[in-house]
């Protein structure tokens, strides 16, 4: 899947974000997020070196989520992006995120 110049691949129940050059956000419209119509199938997310930005709500209601890997490169953490991830018991935020 390929929307605003960001490169997503789905596999299994694994979302890997790469490549992006804009953040990664669910641009205020909640259901506007490219991996949308896979939120009830994503349990894990891996995001790529290189991204430096998750945006507001990016992952807001996975409710299978229980994995996120997130690079020394993110810097920013918009407000609501792990909100009602109810399957995500912690998550690890590198040093790197200041926002």
């Amino acid at each position: 899947m390929k929307k605003r110049n960001c490169l997503a691949a789905a596999a299994a129940c694994l979302l890997a974000l790469f490549g992006c050059a804009k953040p990664v956000d669910g641009p205020g419209m909640v259901n506007d997020r490219p991996w949308q119509d896979y939120l009830a199938q994503i349990c894990s997310v891996v995001i790529e070196s290189g991204v430096t930005s998750i945006g507001k709500y990016a992952f807001y209601n996975c409710s299978d989520l229980n994995s996120v890997t997130i690079p020394d490169s993110v810097q920013k953490i918009g407000p609501y992006a792990f909100n009602s991830c109810i399957s995500l018991g912690s998550i690890q935020i590198p040093d790197s995120v200041t926002r």
